[in-house]
């Protein structure tokens, strides 16, 4: 593939990057001006206590999008750090003298465990899923915890109008007869339903996607290659395990880095940093970590 292919590749994505990320802000906004449009005046009519009570939930879930969307937007994925060996080493490991590291022939570079090279931004990209659009950029090594925050407080928040709209929505189709609430607001609500009501269908497969990956310690990518592994050993005769599979509980604590005696639910409110370098791992039954190669 030459230069000038691939950085026409490269500008398609990025635009097409930067509009999918308005659409999404576009959404929420949408989403958010619905709700005081036509939910709101219905609260209005409630008791003082169901109304703060509503309000605080919506602001928590709502504040959830916002700052995961921005956290995932704005932490790159990773790449390989500069200077990790030297030109006499990587020259050894392209010629094969060295087995114990992996070589990228576009970047000249070694590829550190779970390391994959990205053909959108022509980089290597720690313990790389996927290239994301609406995010415009990879998800990987640093990014990966926001992405599957940003899509839990989606669907919480999606689920959350959609059980608030859902009678409005019934009262809207016929099914139930009408308050003293204007019918307008009652149409309003039905298109706020349907909305938020697509987005959650849509997301939550996402979503149940990438909470499998990080209960199993694998990304999209090593999914694909430890199920071609699996096949090949149990044609053999032969039993596979995923090396980084340290068991459910202590997979979702290091993808998040909650302690030992975290509550599951508390990786909705860390939003520290991955503190993890990306190119150390550690491993099932073992106290070790993945071969250090700085």
């Amino acid at each position: 593939m030459n230069c000038s292919f691939q950085f026409l590749i490269f500008l398609f994505f990025k635009s097409l990057g930067i509009f999918a990320i308005g659409l999404a802000t576009f959404v929420v906004s949408t989403v958010v001006v619905g709700y005081y449009k036509s939910y709101y005046p219905f609260l209005l009519t409630k008791s003082f206590p169901f109304l703060v009570s509503h309000l605080i939930i919506f602001s928590w879930l709502i504040g959830g999008v916002v700052y995961s969307y921005y956290k995932v937007i704005r932490t790159k994925p990773g790449g390989v750090p500069l200077g990790m060996k030297t030109r006499e080493q990587i020259d050894q490991i392209k010629q094969g003298r060295s087995k114990k590291y992996r070589y990228c022939k576009k970047c000249d570079n070694i590829k550190p465990p779970r390391c994959h090279h990205d053909r959108v931004t022509g980089k290597c990209v720690l313990k790389m899923d996927h290239y994301c659009v609406w995010i415009n950029d990879c998800v990987g090594h640093y990014n990966h915890k926001f992405f599957l925050q940003f899509l839990t407080y989606c669907c919480l928040g999606c689920l959350y109008i959609v059980l608030c709209t859902f009678t409005p929505f019934l009262v809207d189709i016929g099914f139930l007869k009408p308050s003293s609430t204007s019918n307008q607001n009652y149409e309003k609500c039905s298109i706020l339903f349907v909305i938020c009501l697509v987005c959650l269908i849509s997301v939550s497969f996402l979503l149940f996607w990438h909470m499998f990956l990080a209960l199993t310690n694998q990304t999209t990518i090593e999914y694909y290659e430890n199920k071609d592994r699996k096949a090949y050993c149990n044609e053999n005769g032969l039993i596979y395990k995923n090396e980084y599979d340290l068991g459910k509980r202590n997979n979702w604590n290091w993808f998040f880095e909650l302690k030992e005696n975290d509550r599951w639910w508390k990786f909705l409110f860390n939003f520290r940093r991955i503190s993890n370098d990306g190119i150390t791992y550690p491993k099932a039954n073992s106290t070790k970590k993945s071969e250090n190669i700085l």
